[in-house]
C-alpha cells in the first residue's frame, strides 16, 4: 500500500513508525493512510511527521482533504482564525484554526511548503498553538508538527474567536518560540 511513499526522514532508525489505515466512518476517515514518524524519545504524539501520497486519497473524503492540503501550499494569505481542520492529513478529533506563516522555517528537499502556527482545540478559542509544516515531494505529501505553546484565557463574553487569537495566541513570544521550534522541527526531521 505505501511503495509510493518515498519521503521519510535522514535518521530513520531515531523514530517510532506507525502505519495509519483509517476505516469508512471511523474518526479521521476523511484522511488519507499515513506513515507517521515519532521521535522514540518522544511522549506524545504532537511532534511527528505524517506522510502520505496523492495515489493514496481514494474515497472522496480524502481526496477532498489531500486537494485541500494542496491549496495550503499554493494559496496566502489566509485570515486569522480560519479553520483549516480539513487540510490536515493526520490529526482528528480537534478542530485546527490559521494564525499566521512563520516564514522563517526553511525545509530542504521537498517541491514546496508552507510553514504556520495553528490553535488546535476541542473547545475554541482556548488553544494549544502548533507549529505546521506541510511540504509536497513529488505526490507524496507531508505534515510536520510540533507543539509551541498553550493559549488559555478566560473568553470575555462577545470576543469573537479571531479577537481572541489576535489577543492572546498571535503575541511577539508566542512568534519567537514558533521560530525557534521551526529550527527544532526541521533538524528532527531532515528529508532524504
Amino acid at each position: 500500500m505505501f511503495a509510493s511513499v518515498q519521503a521519510e526522514p535522514v535518521d530513520k532508525q531515531n523514530f517510532k513508525v506507525h502505519y495509519n489505515i483509517p476505516k469508512e466512518g471511523d474518526i479521521g476517515s476523511e484522511q488519507p493512510p499515513t506513515i507517521l514518524y515519532y521521535p522514540k524519545d518522544s511522549k506524545g504524539y504532537v511532534e511527528g511527521m505524517a506522510v502520505t501520497d496523492l495515489s493514496l486519497c481514494k474515497t472522496n473524503d480524502q481526496k477532498t482533504t489531500c486537494q485541500l492540503f494542496l491549496k495550503m501550499l499554493s494559496q496566502r494569505p489566509w485570515d486569522i482564525g480560519t479553520d483549516v481542520t480539513d487540510t490536515r492529513i493526520s490529526g482528528s478529533d480537534y478542530r485546527t484554526a490559521f494564525l499566521e506563516t512563520i516564514d522563517s522555517v526553511q525545509v530542504s528537499n521537498v517541491d514546496s511548503f508552507v510553514a504556520f502556527i495553528g490553535a488546535d482545540s476541542q473547545d475554541p478559542p482556548s488553544s494549544e498553538i502548533v507549529l505546521y509544516v506541510y511540504a509536497q515531494k513529488g505526490t507524496n505529501l507531508i505534515q510536520l508538527t510540533i507543539p509551541v505553546s498553550n493559549c488559555k484565557q478566560p473568553v470575555a463574553p462577545g470576543i469573537s474567536d479571531a479577537s481572541f487569537y489576535k489577543r492572546y495566541c498571535v503575541t511577539s513570544a508566542i512568534m519567537d518560540k514558533a521560530d525557534a521550534k521551526g529550527k527544532t522541527l526541521t533538524d528532527v526531521f531532515r528529508l532524504k
